[in-house]
């Protein structure tokens, strides 16, 4: 995707200024209510400055952890940062504008000066954490890809982002990529014929970002990726003999991991069907094992591993193009019995089954890939009763760590009972309320809970939120 700009990155609000093309003002996020909690509650907590705030200079959103020391920050992109302060992120939107013989590269970082992109926290509780930008995918001179075609976007003519970011105190989110263009039935996802009718768009590049006064031999280790299939398949790539051009019969596998030089490592799961990770092709010299962009890299050095190539959308319509990924920071010295688990609770999540006597008051609306939650709502009015399910997990469809929305629950936090067992609030089970006025208030429910059994859960009314 493009050369890794400097810098790290926190949530807050940005201005969205017009230049080379006429931009409909978009106004101000609002702050959402922030529920009461209980003191002694453990928390993790996103944190940020006002507007207006050049994203591409200042940290802009800081997402910290209780359970990890690691660190989400928000700038143009979303950089994970490790205990011991090396960056990575899976990139940001971009594509291409074949206008010369050398294609114009348009992406969210070269918004240098945040003229268009905004980031801000959503919503944030004890339970999780929703951070979102959006921005314009430009050149360096602030021009927008794509204006002469109508891309159906809210926020001004060309191509436009939309990123969401569901945040759980297991320090594992699911980043949603919506790319707003008129291009999108003809877009292909990676390429490098990018001239007419050939439309790129990028949305994930395996990006490190090291330490001031390291070279990059410092922070990653030599046999920097690990590959791992659903089915526990498994293979590590080395770059020590030499630049790997392809990565074998693990092309095709939808989970890796970046073996950084610290306790905990970055990995990164993808939708398998029709997927494909492969090396960065490398530009000019090669000075150092990996492919680095920075000529100075005492100053701080940028570089790329590779892609992840989802050759299928999640979702693609006349005039967007949707991708997910689930992505954190794991310490497992076994990365199979940690990430395929978690993998498989995400991509096959277990059925929900509500009991006969909650469906008259409660709505099953399914498992959310994007919001990594069960999603149960009340249809009543006032306070609701109790309502229980089962949930059919297994070795296929395993719990880890599961979250619960309780859609227009109202302010009530809730008690719960797993397997008839009652599960009292504490760092192990989380729970914040979302309002969405004048809609109502859902409650979030997170736990940190591992199951290859059925299990059974029972939620009732208790205190009310203040």
């Amino acid at each position: 995707m493009g050369k890794i700009l400097l810098g790290s990155f926190i949530v807050s609000f940005f201005l969205v200024v017009s230049s080379c093309v006429t931009v409909e003002q978009v106004p101000a996020p609002v702050v959402p209510e922030k529920p009461v909690e209980e003191t002694t509650a453990p928390r993790f907590e996103a944190t940020g400055f006002s507007f207006p705030q050049q994203m591409s200079r200042e940290p802009g959103v800081v997402v910290r952890f209780d359970t990890q020391p690691t660190l989400r920050e928000f700038r143009l992109y979303v950089r994970m940062r490790t205990e011991n302060g090396i960056g990575y992120h899976n990139g940001y939107a971009e594509t291409y504008y074949p206008l010369t013989r050398n294609p114009l590269s348009f992406e969210v970082s070269s918004d240098r000066e945040a003229r268009y992109a905004r980031a801000w926290i959503e919503t944030q509780s004890n339970a999780r954490i929703v951070v979102r930008i959006r921005a314009a995918l430009c050149d360096r001179n602030y021009i927008i890809a794509h204006t002469d075609i109508p891309s159906g976007s809210p926020y001004g003519e060309g191509d436009w982002v939309d990123e969401w970011y569901h945040i759980y105190p297991d320090g594992v989110h699911v980043r949603k990529v919506k790319i707003y263009t008129g291009t999108a039935p003809e877009s292909q996802p990676f390429g490098f014929e990018r001239f007419p009718p050939k439309i790129i768009h990028e949305v994930q590049e395996t990006s490190i970002r090291g330490v001031r006064g390291h070279l990059p031999e410092d922070d990653v280790d030599i046999n920097a990726l690990t590959l791992i299939r659903m089915n526990g398949e498994n293979t590590t790539i080395s770059w020590e003999t030499s630049y790997p051009d392809n990565y074998g019969e693990f092309r095709n596998a939808n989970i890796q991991v970046i073996n950084l030089k610290s306790k905990y490592r970055p990995f990164t799961v993808a939708i398998p069907d029709g997927v494909t990770i492969q090396p960065y092709n490398p530009e000019g010299d090669l000075p150092y094992k990996f492919q680095v962009w920075t000529r100075d890299v005492t100053l701080g050095w940028g570089m790329a591993l590779g892609h992840i190539i989802n050759w299928k959308h999640y979702e693609r319509t006349e005039n967007t193009l949707t991708n997910i990924y689930l992505t954190g920071m794991t310490d497992a010295s076994d990365l199979v019995a940690e990430l395929v688990p978690l993998a498989r609770s995400w991509l096959q999540a277990p059925e929900l089954q509500l009991s006969q006597e909650s469906e008259s008051q409660f709505s099953n609306e399914g498992y959310d890939q994007i919001q990594r939650a069960h999603v149960i709502s009340y249809k009543g009015k006032g306070k609701p009763s109790n309502v229980e399910f089962r949930i059919d997990a297994n070795e296929d469809s395993p719990i880890v760590n599961p979250a619960f929305v309780l859609k227009n629950y109202g302010r009530w936090w809730a008690n719960l009972k797993i397997n008839g067992e009652t599960v009292n609030r504490g760092k192990d089970h989380r729970q914040g309320a979302e309002f969405h006025h004048p809609v109502g208030t859902d409650i979030v429910i997170w736990i940190k809970y591992k199951s290859t059994k059925p299990i059974t859960l029972s939620i009732s009314p208790g205190a009310m939120v203040l």
